[in-house]
């Protein structure tokens, strides 16, 4: 649900192209119109999978589209516009040499996100570890990664992260 009530969805095969749509009345779910392919397949080399969306409280009211594009790594792109365009994508976290899984949830404001990612797949990483950070979005859109204790990360210049540079 966006800031402005509408509801705003985002999917992908698996793996493959991805699209977002958007209603038109608040509320109302019979109000979607047509979808905006975000990343075509049959023109694209990149998968996208396991969407992952969250509406910062900064003045351009931006939405972050979090996913897969690859085994090793996770990325975002944005949307300024409450998701009828969305910009280029970026690298968010990587992991050396396993697929490492993310779940994110809006923190104590509506400019923080608390985000956690582990190693690997569960099924295939046997001493698997879970790591905790938080993003912080100032009212300008400036981005902060920090541990869960409030150590700074860094900002967006130290992107992509290593998980294990969160909180284990």
């Amino acid at each position: 649900v966006l800031d402005d009530q509408t509801l705003l969805v985002c999917y992908s095969e698996h793996p493959g192209s991805s699209w977002s749509n958007r209603t038109s009345i608040p509320g109302n779910v019979n109000s979607f119109g047509s979808p905006v392919v975000v990343n075509d397949k049959a023109v694209s080399t990149h998968n996208d999978a396991y969407a992952l969306i969250w509406q910062a409280g900064d003045t351009a009211g931006t939405v972050y589209w979090f996913f897969r594009r690859d085994q090793t790594s996770r990325w975002f792109r944005t949307s300024t516009d409450r998701g009828a365009t969305w910009s280029s994508v970026t690298s968010f976290a990587v992991n050396s040499t396993e697929r490492p899984y993310m779940l994110v949830c809006p923190g104590t404001s509506s400019t923080r996100l608390d985000i956690c990612i582990t190693d690997g797949h569960p099924d295939q990483v046997t001493d698997n570890s879970i790591y905790h950070m938080y993003m912080t979005v100032t009212s300008g859109g400036t981005r902060s990664y920090f541990k869960t204790d409030g150590t700074l990360i860094g900002a967006d210049a130290a992107l992509p992260l290593a998980a294990s540079l969160a909180s284990r």
